[in-house]
Parts: structure tokens; C-alpha cells; sequence
């Protein structure tokens, strides 16, 4: 009888650990260690008006929006994961301007320019 207990406890001890390391292996999209790449945000010295809000997203995926507040001639960096983006610029009037097929690739900075 002591024998069958203990190798259900160490049975069920084995399943929580197993459980455990696969478990350790999930996380989030982007926190797997992996660096990406970088995408500049540029507002044209020649512009009028502020960059507020840079949106971007994967098609089919959440929406990322970052507030900027970028004046004419700044430049400001996001850092993402490698995929193709639509990004859009918010400017502090009403216009939006939309960046389709936006490419980041790995270690390298992307560069997207708006004028307004």
C-alpha cells in the first residue's frame, strides 16, 4: 500500500513539473528575447503641424498606438517585432496620414517621413 501512494504522489509531482516547464515556454508575441527591428518617425522640418499619435498594426492584428508629440523637424524610434505594418500618423489637425506596407526587418531601422 505505501508503495502505491508513493508513486502516485511522485506521479502526480512528475505531471505539476511537466506542466510547469511547458508552461514556461508560453509567452507574449513580442517578449521572446528576440530584438526586432527599429521604425523612425520623421516630421518634416517644411510641416505646419505636430505629429500627436503614430498607430500601427499587423493586418489582422490589436492596433499599437504611441503618442508622440513630434514637432517639425524631430524624430522619435519604436522598436517592433519584424512583420509588415500599416502605420498612421495623427497630426494635430484633422488629417491622418496612413503608411500601408510598412516593412520592419531585424537589426535594421526603418525610416517613414510625414509632411503636413
Amino acid at each position: 500500500m505505501t508503495m502505491n501512494l508513493l508513486s502516485r504522489r511522485g506521479l502526480a509531482l512528475f505531471a505539476v513539473a511537466l506542466l510547469a516547464l511547458g508552461l514556461s515556454g508560453c509567452g507574449d508575441y513580442y517578449d521572446d528575447g528576440y530584438y526586432g527591428g527599429t521604425l523612425e518617425v520623421r516630421n518634416d522640418p517644411t510641416s505646419f503641424e505636430t505629429i500627436e499619435y503614430v498607430n500601427a498594426w499587423v493586418d489582422g492584428g490589436p492596433i499599437e498606438s504611441f503618442a508622440m508629440f513630434l514637432m517639425p523637424g524631430e524624430v522619435d524610434y519604436i522598436d517592433f517585432y519584424p512583420d509588415t505594418y500599416t502605420v498612421e500618423l495623427e497630426w494635430s489637425d484633422p488629417l491622418v496620414e496612413t503608411f500601408p506596407f510598412v516593412d520592419i526587418f531585424d537589426d535594421a531601422t526603418t525610416t517613414i517621413t510625414g509632411v503636413n
